[in-house]
């Protein structure tokens, strides 16, 4: 076996699959030593490792250097379990600083003369690479040697015409450069694209990422609380190619199906690695909504969520639906997964038209500034809140009908104080957290809200923002005595409660839910979301017989209907099963199919 000593600047990128580990090499010369025999690397004694003394041990000195990286033991016929890299190109743990350093900047070179893709970390660039490289870079400068001797003239070289070497200043001294072996590399400059969001706050499973293109793979980033800046977090790609980018929202499946893929803004530019700026050109802020409680949407007057639904419609169309869960988490639907698709024929679930597959996140990332545009009037984001799964239909009218939607939704255009302030001002429905209070729900408030607060003290010192949202608290509750049921036999029938008004248009479809610790004896139902002007008619219908239904109430304007009105007929079986009443139900197919009540009404 034989070997060559190199100092550290001599060290090219041919080199990396031939130089030995330090401890192998101390391990080598301290063996050679040992036995007298005279080592077969290349002038020991005489490298330049230091002053030469005979009373030092210079094999000792040279050890020394090469556990500090000062020095490398290159292998003529290499061995890969004593090289620097792995026989897959990884590079070895635990090398000396000088050493480690030099190698990564061997690698640099050879990403930045290669096709190699940049996403890879540098310790996975293969050793074939780095020689293909190296080849080329050979082949190359031998095509230009063989062109310049072809055009230069005899007389032109310094053997031949040593005078005119000196008259042109030369003096007849070398021109060969100190060290030969001196990287010529021009240095990489890195790129990277970072993502400012509000506040700084505990983790969520939700992420970023950037699209592959086809220079570069997906890289992934999560955000992470800025030390320089108590007011913000920051999600980081660093090392990337100065090539645009489109940036997306990353959402996990509960059940560990492919993640939720949102698209936040395309072909974001790159800055230059360690930029730094007071507020970044794209701006997410996290946002935990809260419900008014009361008709004057009092923030004083406010409570969190524990059912229903919360839809985010960004430049006028429905970006994100989410499903709150009992414990006042978010849970994100799939909606493309559901478009042109019949809402009836999406799920097994007779309850949820669209089911919700996201993990539950604590608070939404809404857009607030991307590609250096606020996201404000037109292209805007407005949250809803509904109790119930908005239809296709709804959804439809809303995203072709503005007004309609505005009528319910919460516009967050009052996110911008963030520029200002770097925290949420007083707005007309966004504030901060910190100034918010929670009101204790009662039982004459509707089931959808609730008084759980974890969540909300958890975030409430974060300086993220808070929406205030129409929380549908004003509606009708009924309850209706059904009788003792036995579960344990028999089937227990699912009635309908249909609330219809005969002044307008209006009409709701409600599933009589059984009461809670009631064993079934009472049910009750929620109607929301009423016209103040109207006259109101309950009926109650047993889907399992299209005929069997009974009425409670006729005719009642909402003062009426909404005063505490005894209800005393029970839910019974019609004997004689009379003909509907048309006229009452706007649907033709009432009497049809018990999911399309569900779907329609």
């Amino acid at each position: 076996m034989q070997y060559t000593l190199k100092n550290i600047n001599e060290l090219r990128v041919a080199d990396l699959k031939t130089v030995m580990r330090p401890a192998a090499a101390v391990r080598l010369i301290q063996g050679q030593s040992e036995l007298g025999a005279k080592p077969n690397i290349t002038n020991v004694t005489d490298f330049n490792v230091g002053t030469y003394d005979s009373v030092n041990n210079n094999v000792d000195q040279l050890s020394r250097h090469l556990e500090t990286g000062n020095v490398v033991i290159v292998q003529s016929d290499p061995l890969d379990e004593l090289s620097v890299l792995s026989s897959i190109g990884r590079l070895s743990t635990n090398l000396p600083e000088a050493l480690s350093s030099k190698v990564k900047d061997l690698f640099v070179a050879v990403r930045s003369t290669s096709s190699i893709n940049r996403a890879i970390p540098y310790e996975l660039v293969s050793k074939q690479a780095a020689i293909s490289s190296l080849a080329a870079e050979q082949q190359a400068k031998a095509d230009a040697n063989a062109v310049n001797k072809t055009v230069a003239h005899p007389s032109a070289s310094r053997v031949n015409n040593p005078k005119a070497n000196t008259a042109n200043g030369s003096n007849g001294a070398s021109t060969r450069p100190s060290n030969p072996y001196q990287s010529q590399y021009t240095p990489v400059v890195y790129y990277e694209i970072n993502v400012e969001f509000a506040g700084q706050w505990p983790r969520n499973s939700a992420s970023l990422f950037l699209e592959k293109t086809n220079e570069q793979d997906k890289a992934i980033a999560r955000p992470r609380a800025d030390r320089n800046l108590s007011h913000r977090s920051l999600s980081r790609f660093r090392n990337i190619d100065n090539e645009p980018r489109n940036l997306y929202l990353n959402i996990p499946d509960k059940n560990g199906s492919a993640p939720l893929q949102l698209l936040l803004a395309e072909n974001i530019v790159p800055v230059e690695k360690d930029t730094e700026m007071d507020e970044w050109d794209n701006v997410l802020v996290p946002v935990r909504p809260l419900a008014y409680l009361d008709e004057g949407k009092n923030k004083a007057n406010a409570a969190e969520l524990k059912g229903g639904y919360l839809y985010l419609f960004w430049k006028g169309e429905l970006w994100r639906e989410l499903k709150v869960s009992e414990r006042s988490y978010y849970q994100d639907v799939n909606l493309e997964k559901y478009r042109n698709v019949p809402a009836q024929q999406n799920s097994d679930n007779d309850s949820e038209l669209r089911p919700a597959d996201g993990s539950g996140l604590p608070d939404l990332w809404i857009p607030y500034k991307l590609n250096g545009q606020v996201q404000a009037g037109a292209t805007g984001v407005k949250l809803l809140f509904w109790p119930t799964q908005l239809t296709d239909d709804q959804i439809d009218n809303y995203e072709a009908t503005p007004a309609d939607l505005d009528k319910y939704a919460t516009e967050l255009d009052g996110l911008s104080a963030y520029s200002q302030s770097q925290a949420f001002s007083d707005d007309q429905h966004v504030s901060d957290m910190l100034s918010n209070s929670l009101i204790p729900v009662t039982d004459n408030d509707m089931p959808w809200l609730g008084n759980a607060t974890s969540l909300f003290g958890r975030l409430q010192n974060a300086n993220i923002a808070t929406a205030y949202l129409d929380g549908q608290n004003k509606g009708i509750r009924f309850k209706f005595e059904v009788g003792m049921e036995d579960y344990d036999h028999g089937h227990s029938t699912e009635y309908l409660a249909h609330l219809v008004d005969s002044k307008s248009q209006w009409q709701q479809t409600q599933l009589v839910t059984v009461v809670k610790d009631s064993h079934g004896t009472w049910r009750e139902c929620v109607f929301y979301a009423l016209p103040n002007q109207g006259e109101f008619s309950l009926y109650v219908v047993n889907p399992d017989n299209n005929y069997e239904r009974s009425l409670i109430l006729s005719d009642l304007d909402y003062a009426a209907l909404a005063k505490s009105v005894p209800v005393d007929d029970k839910i019974v079986t019609v004997d004689e099963l009379a003909q509907p009443d048309e006229s009452k139900f706007a649907p033709d197919q009432f009497w049809d199919d018990y999911h399309d009540l569900l779907t329609q009404w």
